[in-house]
């Protein structure tokens, strides 16, 4: 039944296996992901409620997810639109946290993107 969701690249060019169909559009944080950015990391609650996240099937499972997280109001100033979790794949800069959400078991980890580096502008 899941092997028709998803095409699988092709092996020699190293492409990635692409999900045919909708995925999820941004939500709120799961709240297991926003209480353990609060808690365990200390950051501002204001702030940490205020991300959205974008959400992708891990191999066709039912509850497990990688998740994505992102600030909407550095979205709005750069003019990008996500729409669903591939839209972030040409704007690295802007994904805070990356990991995995298990919906059925309400638990998830995450950790910060690393920012890609700059290259040295030529003097």
């Amino acid at each position: 039944m899941f092997k028709s969701l998803f095409k699988k690249g092709n092996d020699t060019d190293g492409s990635k296996p692409t999900v045919r169909g909708n995925l999820p559009k941004p939500k709120d944080l799961p709240t297991p992901i926003g209480r353990d950015l609060v808690v365990v990391r200390g950051m501002d609650p204001d702030l940490v409620w205020r991300l959205k996240c974008v959400l992708l099937p891990q191999d066709g499972k039912k509850g497990p997810f990688n998740i994505r997280i992102f600030n909407p109001a550095a979205l709005q100033q750069k003019k990008v639109t996500v729409r669903n979790y591939h839209s972030l794949d040409d704007h690295p800069d802007l994904i805070m946290f990356e990991g995995w959400y298990d919906q059925k078991n309400m638990r998830g980890q995450v950790s910060e993107k690393e920012k890609p580096a700059t290259t040295p502008r030529a003097a």
